[in-house]
């Protein structure tokens, strides 16, 4: 999986850390990062096709889908467009879990929340989505979703680095900022407000 590369004004942050740390950066997931896509394709084919998840790891694994805080039962029908909400998760325990599971027993009891075939056709144009990944499907797409590149608002990740200064201060191994090495607390100072960056983080060899 690879999100398409930054735009040439974009600011490109660029992390090589120890392997364990690449974990502490999934909780970004939680929240959402950005990622380019092409308008217009079914929730599947942008999730498989312009993601690169795999037909049978999303059939299998992934069985709860929101498409703009809706539940999604035929994912081969719903339409995405600019600005959409995707969040992706397994299974999840109990009877909320079950009753959101995508084509589940219990599905009809939530008909008035979920999302339904796209009625028309949207236009197929660059566009951009937030993703937001859960349990074991942010543990398993998360890193290579990250090695790849996504998007973040810069307030959104110092705010994300600030909050776990200790773990993942200590596991990065090289920081480039536009092309620059600088340190962790350069990083950490660094003012970017409402700046959008593309951000990569890649795991070195553990030392």
């Amino acid at each position: 999986m690879e999100a398409e590369g930054p735009a040439t004004a974009a600011t490109v942050l660029s992390l090589t850390v120890q392997p364990e740390t690449g974990k502490r950066f999934l909780g970004l997931f939680t929240e959402g990062v950005t990622l380019p896509i092409m308008t217009g394709s079914t929730l599947q084919a942008t999730v498989c096709g312009q993601l690169g998840v795999s037909e049978a790891y999303f059939e299998t694994r992934i069985q709860t889908i929101f498409l703009n805080f809706k539940a999604v039962d035929a994912p081969d029908e719903v339409r995405v467009e600019d600005g959409a909400i995707i969040a992706l998760s397994a299974a999840m325990p109990g009877l909320v879990g079950a009753t959101m599971r995508r084509g589940g027993t219990y599905a009809a009891m939530r008909s008035a929340i979920s999302a339904t075939e796209t009625a028309g056709d949207i236009a197929s144009q660059r566009g951009f989505i937030t993703l937001k990944l859960f349990n074991m499907v942010a543990r398993e797409l998360g890193p290579s979703l990250l090695a790849g590149g996504v998007y973040l608002q810069w307030e959104q990740m110092t705010a994300f680095f600030k909050s776990r200064p200790a773990d993942v201060a200590a596991g990065c191994m090289e920081i480039v900022l536009n092309s620059t090495p600088i340190s962790w607390a350069q990083l950490v100072d660094t003012e970017l407000s409402r700046q959008r960056v593309f951000f990569k983080v890649n795991a070195g060899k553990a030392s």
